[in-house]
């Protein structure tokens, strides 16, 4: 499950970190777990060591230091992959034919939590709406951030054409170059 939180974290927040990182941090922590497992014999001193440290180191450890916004946003996506990954297991191990195999229920659990970030990604990329645009004229070309709006009503009162508003700066700069 760690290894499946670190990766959901890593696709889901673009931090671009190395497999090998993710597959050490999410191994050492599943190790350290276990060791802490069999020698903290009180189960809410166990609970707190793991969650508010193991896990938090596992964190560091996969995706290497970071500003402070970061790394409570990659904290917080790996807790929330963690529950809803936890969730989507027990809600499987109720129907008979997943109940017989944790393996089988891991995967389908994992490709259900990798569907619905799919699903959010693919929402925040559509909420995202600045483009690199390309402006030609003749043999100059220029290339700006631009921002596209959905609801602009602004049109050309001769053509019927959209118009695009570019600042005075850039305008300058392309139209007065040559």
């Amino acid at each position: 499950m760690d290894f499946i939180a670190v990766v959901s974290v890593n696709l889901f927040l673009r931090r671009h970190r190395k497999y090998r990182y993710l597959i050490l941090a999410a191994g050492l922590s599943s190790v350290v777990g276990l060791i802490l497992l069999l020698l903290i014999k009180k189960y809410m001193l166990y609970c707190l060591v793991v969650h508010l440290i193991l896990n938090t180191g596992m964190v560091v450890l996969a995706f290497g230091r970071c500003r402070k916004r970061e790394f409570i946003e990659n904290w917080i996506v790996t807790y929330l992959v963690v529950i809803l990954l936890g969730g989507l297991m027990e809600w499987l191990n109720r129907i008979p034919f997943f109940s017989r195999n944790f393996f089988l229920s891991a995967i389908a659990g994992a490709l259900g939590v990798y569907a619905l970030l799919l699903y959010l990604m693919q929402k925040r990329d559509f909420s995202n709406h600045i483009f690199t645009v390309t402006i030609i004229k003749e043999m100059r070309r220029m290339e700006v951030k631009g921002y596209w709006d959905s609801g602009n009503q602004l049109r050309d009162p001769y053509t019927g054409q959209g118009i695009s508003i570019l600042s005075y700066g850039k305008a300058k700069e392309f139209f007065l170059e040559g």
